[in-house]
C-alpha cells in the first residue's frame, strides 16, 4: 500500500502545441533528512504516442539503454538550507 502523503500534487495543462505539468512533493514526507543531507533528484518521462510508439526522455541519460535508475541519471542536486 503506498502512503498518500507521499503522492505529488500535480497540475497539467494542455493546449494542441504543448502540455506543461507541475509537480510539487513535500520534502519532509521524501526524506527526513532533507535539512541537513544534499539530496539528487532525477527528472525524467516516458511518452507514448498514439501509435504506441515510447519515446524516453530526461535531464540527463547515462550511456547505453534507458535507465533512469543510474546513479549519472540524477542532474539536480538539492543542498541543504544554510543554519543561522
Amino acid at each position: 500500500m503506498q502512503d498518500p502523503a507521499l503522492a505529488p500534487g500535480i497540475v497539467v495543462h494542455r493546449t494542441d502545441e504543448q502540455l506543461d505539468l507541475a509537480a510539487q512533493a513535500a520534502l519532509p514526507q521524501l526524506s527526513p533528512q532533507h535539512r541537513t543531507a544534499t539530496l539528487r533528484l532525477g527528472l525524467s518521462a516516458v511518452l507514448e504516442a498514439h501509435d504506441g510508439t515510447r519515446s524516453y526522455w530526461a535531464l540527463r541519460h547515462p550511456p547505453g539503454q534507458p535507465d533512469f535508475h543510474h546513479p549519472d541519471a540524477f542532474a539536480v542536486t538539492l543542498e541543504p538550507a544554510p543554519t543561522a
